[in-house]
């Protein structure tokens, strides 16, 4: 009675150390999604439990085979044969225990693969937004850069259309005005002064855009994105278009100063026929 009761407690074991390989296995299956570098490990883990199953296995068929040997065997070997399944039965369940302390460590190793599976996704994450950050700023550089062409594109063309018609205006000014008093002759010159400065002003503009659009298409082909790059252009497309209306005001006056001369001459002529035909 006594022998049986210690095998049915060591079956009672080694059932228990079944069921819990059987349960880790079936939580290994259910982690199929781990990361690629975790697989290896995955693969040796479900190599160490089909291990320790066939070692059970094995240790419940030796327990079978002495317990058949030992209800056979006859009364007078008993005492021979108990011992022998004593000390088989310890063997077999320190074995198990050890079974179970490793079953327990491969447990705690798939926990710590999830932890790292979920580290690695959150991971992920963060890199995925970075890259549409950046993809963002991008954009932003490639807008301003389109910006900024066209507003260098706008103020060449009124630069070009502003210095034909000052050379146009002063032609048109020396073949028809009168000649014009010293007050005229300064306030034509302060006109043209006032306008080659604004010439100049505006020519630095295009000097400034023409620059920042360089640096804009070296940061695009790195793929760096540099925001105080961005708002530079900005300030410069800005100014240009200061610079264009200034230009105008500019080009007004010029063109005034030029046809001021030869509006008093046409008015000083009428005035002289009439005091000539009073005389007459």
């Amino acid at each position: 009675m006594y022998m049986g009761a210690q095998f049915a407690l060591s079956l009672v074991n080694i059932g228990q150390s079944l069921a819990e390989a059987d349960s880790f296995r079936r939580t290994k299956a259910c982690s199929e999604t781990v990361l690629v570098s975790g697989k290896e490990r995955g693969t040796r883990q479900m190599s160490d439990i089909s291990d320790l199953e066939n070692r059970i296995s094995a240790a419940m068929d030796r327990i079978g085979r002495g317990v058949e040997a030992l209800s056979s065997a006859p009364s007078g070997d008993g005492g021979g044969d108990a011992e022998r399944l004593e000390r088989a039965l310890e063997d077999e369940k320190m074995a198990g225990a050890q079974l179970e302390e490793r079953v327990k460590a491969l447990v705690q190793n798939q926990d710590a693969l999830e932890k790292e599976l979920a580290a690695t996704n959150e991971a992920a994450d963060a890199v995925r937004a970075e890259k549409e950050e950046i993809e963002a700023q991008l954009d932003a550089v490639k807008a301003a850069k389109a910006a900024a062409e066209t507003a260098k594109a706008e103020a060449e063309k009124k630069l070009t259309d502003v210095e034909t018609k000052l050379a146009e205006a002063g032609e048109v000014a020396a073949a028809l005005a009168p000649a014009a008093s010293d007050e005229d002759i300064a306030a034509s010159r302060e006109a043209v002064n006032e306008m080659a400065m604004r010439l100049r002003r505006m020519r630095r503009m295009v000097r400034n855009i023409r620059e920042n659009n360089q640096r804009l298409r070296e940061a695009a082909q790195k793929g760096v994105t540099d925001p105080n790059l961005i708002n530079a252009s900005l300030q410069s497309e800005l100014e240009a278009l200061e610079a264009l209306r200034a230009t105008d005001l500019a080009e007004t006056d010029a063109i005034l100063a030029e046809l001021r001369p030869m509006l008093v001459g046409a008015s000083a002529e009428p005035a002289k026929e009439t005091a000539e035909m009073g005389d007459a």
